[in-house]
């Protein structure tokens, strides 16, 4: 018998109006369970909050909480110990906190949880709160068709999928930034760029262009080269950021500035960007894209070296395992991205390294 109290323990308390933790505690003491023969009601939904960032294959991603504010709805059960300026470390389960909801079917709890992602923010490090927004929106959910293989079944698509949708939010959180900087449909012809600080290649950052109609308040924003078309209006104006119409729904787009600087929230998605004409791109802005070459691996994650399988002078294989990483009791593998001779390597077990800290480095 497992005597343990699992994760979904909230999903059976809303469904059958039972305190699992508070009969534990009883049978724990020698008490008599006075549990009354019941049928389950409803549905409940309950989304685990993780520290992973679903499109770089859920890697872990310590660090530390910019905003957190989940739903202020009291139908809406919320686990979680996590505040403004909270650090993640590297150290513990990815899972943060969770989301509870209940309804009178399935289909009005898969509703009522999509309104709470939407109305819930967590900027600071990459999160599962709009991979959860998209999965529970899609058509096979809504149809149950969801089963414990569905990710690895159809991930390759959905990872297209979720990340053109990312995309667009961002295109409309630049839209916004736009606006803000007072530019407008004269310099459309010229177009701008955004530098993305979760592109790990700044250089292929996202070109926009921009048309205002004559109202002055419908705007276009187009990617040319992902061929993404993202229409929305500027419904309302504030200090905070601008409410705005989008596919017949209405998001409100908050932001923080500095200078060309954003950080947005829509909900249930953060960006952190730069915004700038193109020409006026500042070097300064490449970061490590423009240092490293494709035989130069930096880490991808914050994360500790547990093991080094791999010399300086040996020679070695495309895709051969050559460091190991464990952040989040995961391990993650790094290797070699080209055959060729370790001519730097960083050896030392129980390191610390940050994500883009260089690891290593072949001679081809």
């Amino acid at each position: 018998m497992n005597t343990i109290l699992q994760v979904e323990h909230s999903v059976t308390e809303l469904s059958w109006d039972f305190d699992l933790v508070k009969l534990k505690i009883e049978a724990a003491f020698g008490q008599k369970l006075q549990i009354e023969a019941k049928q389950s009601a409803g549905a409940a939904i309950e989304c685990r909050i993780y520290a992973e960032d679903p499109l770089r294959n859920f890697a872990p991603s310590p660090g530390i909480i910019d905003t957190v504010k989940f739903s202020s709805d009291h139908k809406v059960r919320v686990d979680s110990y996590l505040r403004d300026g909270l650090e993640i470390p590297l150290f513990y389960d990815p899972m943060i906190a969770k989301l509870t909801v209940w309804g009178k079917n399935r289909n009005a709890a898969r509703l009522k949880m999509i309104e709470v992602l939407t109305n819930s923010c967590l900027s600071g490090i990459p999160n599962n709160l709009a991979f959860h927004d998209y999965i529970l929106r899609s058509f096979d959910f809504g149809a149950g068709k969801i089963h414990t293989n569905y990710l690895n079944a159809n991930w390759e698509q959905l990872s297209i999928e979720l990340g053109n949708e990312r995309k667009r939010f961002l295109l409309l959180s630049a839209a916004v930034a736009r606006m803000r900087l007072g530019w407008h449909s004269n310099h459309s012809d010229l177009g701008f760029r955004i530098l993305d600080q979760e592109d790990d290649n700044g250089l292929e950052a996202l070109k926009c262009a921009l048309i205002i109609d004559s109202g002055g308040h419908h705007l276009i924003i187009t990617d040319n080269d992902l061929d993404l078309r993202v229409e929305l209006v500027i419904l309302d104006s504030q200090e905070q950021g601008m409410l705005i119409l989008h596919r017949s729904k209405p998001y409100f787009v908050s932001m923080e500035q500095n200078e060309k600087r954003f950080k947005c929230n829509i909900g249930p998605w953060n960006f952190d960007f730069e915004i700038y004409e193109i020409g006026s791109l500042p070097a300064s802005s490449l970061g490590n894209a423009a240092k490293i070459s494709d035989n130069v691996v930096i880490s991808p994650i914050n994360g500790k070296i547990i093991r080094v399988l791999g010399s300086l002078g040996q020679v070695v294989e495309e895709g051969q395992v050559l460091i190991i990483l464990e952040a989040m009791k995961m391990e993650n593998e790094i290797r070699a991205p080209i055959s060729g001779e370790i001519e730097l390597l960083v050896e030392e077990i129980g390191l610390s390294v940050e994500k883009g800290q260089i690891l290593l480095r072949l001679k081809p």
